[in-house]
């Protein structure tokens, strides 16, 4: 028989890492957005590629960003509920556990 040997203060740590990520990851978004340049800085020549510029960047990049924040916080709050149910989990089959040798000292099993 196999084991597994779950400690969910492990998991909420890894969760808190990983939250502390997800806020690097919202900076580094909010940076980005901040180190677009103004529309004027590109010049009259730099003007067409200015908006193929601004559409990537708004169009794939600052999304891609946030989603990964979210997605990074995401993962820290599976890992939460990973904790929580293995926590749930290993109360349940301790109170089962107990019920059972509390019928065998009594004889009732």
């Amino acid at each position: 028989m196999t084991s597994i040997d779950i400690d969910a203060e492990q998991l909420r740590s890894a969760a808190e890492i990983l939250r502390g990520v997800a806020d690097e990851a919202g900076s580094l978004a909010d940076y980005a957005k901040e180190a677009d340049p103004d529309l004027w800085m590109w010049g009259l020549g730099g003007l067409p590629f200015a908006a193929v510029y601004f559409a990537g960047m708004n169009g794939f990049v600052h999304p891609t960003f946030e989603e990964t924040r979210t997605a990074i916080d995401g993962l820290a709050s599976a890992l939460d509920k990973c904790a929580e149910d293995h926590e749930g989990n290993d109360d349940e089959i301790a109170a089962e556990l107990s019920r059972i040798a509390d019928r065998i000292d009594s004889g009732d099993l």
